[in-house]
């Protein structure tokens, strides 16, 4: 996710930051915005663990979407009743109920198409005379159609139906269902996926059809919306380690994409490998404004970045953990995605780089353990995206080139700066641009810290100290615990160590005493 940050410009020794209004400087080597997903953004779906990178405005010192998120974004689940009247239908949870079964044939056959790539027989379950209907069913199949699935399965439960919000407009006895796809990505997933899949089904003579897929919008029971649920025509691009799905109306920005992230997957493998990483991403790049509105509500990055410090912060990317079944709540652990924003896939400059290997950092730590807290979850990976050096970090040189934010800029050259490390992840990506821009550069600036004093490899270690901590501890008692186990101080020692760091940076940066 990202803040949207001001276009970059270098500052020399003699080149003082002065009173920001709205943070005010960035490198002219990137004029460009970056960002990171993030969970828990208020307002907006809830990434399990998915991180992201927001758009943030910041003074900086040289040349800088997510979740649950790490990430990411949080799945909706089947179970219980919901506010939208969706509740469990007594009569379709009987046994031998003729509707699950007729229902459950054409979803059976949906399902074959799929597995044999044949579209006349996916199609062969949609209503033939709706020619809009099956165009975009039609399109749904081609998009999954064109990835790598394996064990694909479509089918019903049936206990979750209503009936549909016109019912004039259909045959007598249409219901509208929640089903389920289950496919797995072969080679890239290691799981396979449970997706809501909502369809308007009616009886016609001995079978049932598939007579429309319009009742999904607001649907308490929908996930996240898929590339191939938006009916765009889509591409996928493969790299050895980067799967990347977008409209194929922007072919050569998904080409780009792709390749990008193929670098900076190498790049974050040698430095965080996993054993729960497969080592591979799944990268979503649709700009249908559904697809856009259900993974980042209203507050995607747009455009270039506006003087609004109070405003709301804006994800630029995010990783979000998918649901391995129906009967996962919000915290889901299946197969993570990275989704970036059209804002982000139409960028054709080298900055954006450093925002797709903050995100792919997400990925790699998805699954890693417990969730850390929140200044760790994206000072690590802030860390990740924007380390420069060689077996040692280059502090000074990574310091110039990241940037501030206006307000530590000037309490920086006040010396008055201090940490403030917000440990719960809930909290941690609410409030205004400025105050969720302060949480990623406070965190980045401790990150930075305990590599540039201790190595990467204590770092490393600080972060599995925490996320191997028990899942009931508070944030506050995982970060005591490895505060005290790798560096040997508690909370109060580190922020008084990360603040005179931080100022000594600075201080060596623009040349000031």
């Amino acid at each position: 996710m990202g803040w949207d940050r001001p276009s970059p410009a270098p500052i020399s020794p003699s080149d003082r930051p002065g009173p920001p209004a709205w943070p005010v400087r960035w490198p002219t080597a990137a004029p460009t915005a970056a960002g990171r997903g993030v969970p828990g953004v208020p307002g907006a779906p809830r990434p399990p663990r998915g991180p992201g990178r927001a758009a943030w405005v910041v003074a900086l010192l040289g040349a800088a979407v997510l979740l649950a998120a790490t990430g990411a974004v949080a799945l909706r689940t089947l179970g219980g009743a919901d506010p939208d009247g969706t509740v469990p239908a007594a009569a379709a949870a009987a046994a031998g109920d003729p509707r699950a079964t007729g229902v459950n044939a054409a979803l059976a056959l949906m399902a074959r198409g799929l597995r044999a790539h044949d579209e006349a027989t996916f199609l062969s379950a949609v209503g033939p005379r709706d020619a809009a209907l099956r165009t975009r069913q039609r399109a749904f199949y081609r998009g999954l159609a064109a990835l790598p699935l394996k064990d694909v399965q479509v089918s019903w439960d049936g206990e979750r139906l209503r009936a549909p919000a016109r019912p004039a407009g259909y045959p007598a006895g249409t219901v509208v269902v929640i089903a389920e796809l289950r496919y797995l990505i072969d080679g890239w997933d290691d799981e396979p996926v449970d997706d809501a899949l909502v369809l308007t089904m009616a009886p016609s003579g001995s079978h049932w059809l598939v007579v429309g897929d319009g009742e999904a919008a607001g649907d308490s029971n929908r996930r996240y919306l898929e590339p191939w649920s938006t009916g765009s025509a889509l591409v996928v691009e493969r790299r050895p380690h980067v799967l990347a799905v977008g409209d194929a109306a922007h072919r050569s920005d998904v080409r780009r994409l792709a390749d990008r992230l193929e670098d900076v997957t190498a790049d974050v493998r040698a430095r965080w490998s996993e054993p729960s990483w497969n080592g591979r991403v799944v990268a979503y790049a649709a700009t249908d404004p559904r697809f856009v509105q259900a993974w980042f509500d209203a507050q995607a990055a747009t455009g270039p970045p506006r003087d609004r410090p109070a405003a709301q912060p804006t994800w630029e990317a995010r990783v979000g953990n998918l649901a391995r079944s129906a009967a996962e709540a919000d915290a889901a652990t299946g197969p993570p995605r990275l989704v970036v924003t059209p804002y982000v896939l139409g960028r054709s400059d080298a900055r954006v780089v450093s925002t797709l290997r903050h995100e792919v950092t997400h990925v790699a730590t998805a699954r890693v353990g417990r969730p850390v807290p929140g200044w760790l979850a994206e000072g690590a990976a802030e860390y990740t995206g924007f380390r420069l050096g060689g077996s040692r970090v280059d502090a000074l040189r990574t310091f110039t080139q990241h940037g501030l934010t206006g307000q530590a800029a000037e309490q920086l050259r006040r010396g008055t700066w201090t940490p403030q490390l917000r440990t719960d992840r809930e909290s941690f990506y609410r409030g205004s641009a400025d105050e969720v821009a302060a949480g990623y550069l406070d965190g980045w600036l401790a990150s930075l810290y305990i590599a540039d004093r201790y190595g990467d490899a204590v770092l490393r270690r600080f972060y599995d100290v925490a996320s191997a901590q028990p899942a009931e501890a508070s944030s506050d008692v995982v970060e005591v615990a490895a505060l005290r186990a790798v560096l040997g101080t508690d909370h109060a020692g580190f922020v008084a160590a990360v603040r005179v760091y931080g100022t000594s940076l600075y201080r060596r940066a623009t040349g000031t005493s």
